[in-house]
């Protein structure tokens, strides 16, 4: 082995560093200083690992491949806290900023997030405002846009670590509210706000925000599943042409606008999902009348689905949840009154689903979702009339058994066509619609922790516009998504959120949907417990 011993490497001729070739192993007591320069300063086809430091956001990033392209690395979460209430302990803030109560207000209040208990006063925005839009990176946060009620452009930013007012720091092209703002540690994107227009702004730096590109329009009932990368979303219902077979998908870990990756076996809305890791299956449905179809798909890859059997009963309005080995469809209506079947199939092979037991109650628009071990029913529409009765019961089942579900506890919010997704020690639901005694959306979250029984506590609220029924439900082991659905009373929506399983908090804007979509959406997950 051959030592070389050098202050300064520097090629021949230029300033640039030397190539070094094998395996190289550099030791210093001082420092390293790695090549830098602008975003756009970038060189083009970097090889993955690439490092350099990026003088415009004053931080290190690496090249991941041409897919997921840069990404920032980024600094540990400060422990912040020193409060009282919440913020008691230490651990990650959040921020409430502006509203109306229903005087409009300038507070800005502060939480921890790891914790439970009462928020404190952070300091004021710049103007009392309502209907803004949030965003934020480790160091800042911000909301931009808003009403006063007229429609304004600031962007008011303030840092996390300490306590006071904010400070207008951006500019929106165009004086907008009630958007959607989706962001990562680098760049939040503004998007819609009573047009599509998207607008992106680099949040360290602030100052005008810069046109993006345009969102897309418009589809409803729709069924999503998902791998620990990529959600795939079968549309259901476009509006105002009615039924397709198409399927979008996108990257969970990455922000924007979905893409298209195939197409059902039919068309139809209002089935049952469910994956692990690998495939995605979609059964039952509309299509107009009650189907008893199952399709699969191969996550990681694009195509059209493939017939992989049926279930029991031809049923609509269904739920879907997943393990590593077994899917399972829960209640529906069949064709027209609400049923307690669970079928099963073994997602590896293709075959009919066989029966699995029955749920404690009868009920369609459930939510369900499971881990490794468990399948939870939550919520849902009960037969009465005029208008079906909404249900807080959630039940579960052992999944490597077969047999009738049982009594878990109670949703503290009832609702049909939930959201619901599930880590490895818990599970969350979220939207809804509510019958009692007229129809409303809930914003609300709840969770559970699957290992034990109880009733569901709160973890946090959907952003306010949001589509609350029949959302598409999507996760990774970590980050839960809820997407499209329907809001009553503004329509169909392409909106999607976002939000950590493990930490309790409110979800924040994800990105948009090709297309609107909405109501009898289901979900699955291949968190199953971090396999």
């Amino acid at each position: 082995m051959s030592e070389l011993n050098a202050s300064n490497l520097r090629k021949e001729h230029g300033n640039e560093g030397p190539d070094l070739v094998g395996v190289t192993e550099l030791t210093s007591p001082y420092f390293m200083v790695p090549p830098s320069g602008t975003t756009a300063e970038r060189p083009d086809n970097p090889q993955k690992g690439t490092l350099r430091f990026n003088t415009d956001i004053g931080s290190l990033e690496y090249f991941r491949g041409n897919v997921l392209g840069w990404e920032q690395i980024q600094r540990t979460h400060p422990n912040l806290g020193g409060g009282s209430g919440s913020n008691a302990g230490t651990g990650n803030r959040g921020l409430y900023m502006g509203g109306s109560t229903p005087t409009i207000i300038n507070n800005i209040d502060y939480l921890t997030i790891p914790t439970f208990g009462n928020s404190e006063d952070f300091g004021d925005l710049t103007a009392a405002k309502t209907s803004t839009n949030a965003f934020g990176s480790h160091t800042r946060g911000a909301t931009c846009g808003g009403a006063t009620p007229s429609n304004l452009n600031d962007t008011d930013m303030v840092f996390f670590s300490s306590l006071g007012n904010a400070t207008d720091y951006a500019t929106l092209t165009a004086n907008k509210k009630e958007a959607a703002v989706v962001n990562d540690q680098t760049r939040a994107v503004h998007t819609g706000g009573g047009n599509n227009i998207m607008e992106y702004l680099t949040i360290e730096a602030g100052g005008s925000w810069v046109d993006f590109g345009d969102l897309t329009a418009a589809a409803e009932q729709c069924m999503g599943l998902s791998s620990s990368t990529r959600g795939v979303v079968a549309q259901g219902n476009v509006v105002p042409s009615g039924l397709t077979d198409a399927v979008d998908y996108i990257t969970i870990a990455t922000y924007g606008h979905s893409s298209d990756y195939g197409d059902l076996t039919d068309s139809r809305y209002g089935g049952a999902s469910g994956s692990n890791a690998t495939r995605g299956c979609f059964a039952g449905g509309w299509s107009p009348t009650v189907v008893n179809v199952i399709d699969y798909i191969t996550i990681a890859s694009t195509g059209n689905a493939v017939d992989f059997g049926d279930v029991t009963v031809a049923r609509a309005d269904t739920t879907g949840c997943a393990n590593a080995t077994r899917g399972l469809t829960g209640p529906g209506l069949s064709p027209a009154d609400p049923d307690n079947v669970i079928d099963y199939i073994t997602i590896a092979s293709t075959g009919n689903a066989v029966d699995f037991g029955d749920t404690t109650t009868l009920q369609a628009y459930a939510a369900g979702t499971a881990n490794r071990t468990r399948a939870f029913f939550g919520g849902g529409q009960q037969p009465s009339s005029p208008y079906a009765a909404t249900s807080t019961v959630i039940c579960y089942a052992e999944i490597a058994t077969t047999g009738n579900a049982a009594d878990f506890g109670d949703l503290a919010i009832a609702g049909a066509g939930k959201g619901a997704v599930a880590s490895a020690t818990r599970a969350v639901w979220g939207a809804g619609f509510l019958y009692n005694p007229s129809i409303a959306s809930s914003y609300t979250m709840e969770y559970v922790e699957t290992s034990s029984l109880g009733n569901a506590r709160d973890f946090g609220d959907l952003p306010s516009g949001v589509g609350t029924r029949g959302v598409a439900s999507m996760s990774s082991c970590v980050r839960g998504v809820f997407a499209g659905g329907y809001n009553w009373p503004s329509g169909n929506m392409n909106t999607a959120s976002y939000f950590k399983i493990p930490s309790a908090g409110d979800a924040v804007d994800f990105g948009d949907c090709t297309v609107s979509l909405r109501q009898r959406a289901t979900g699955g997950s291949n968190g199953h417990g971090g396999l």
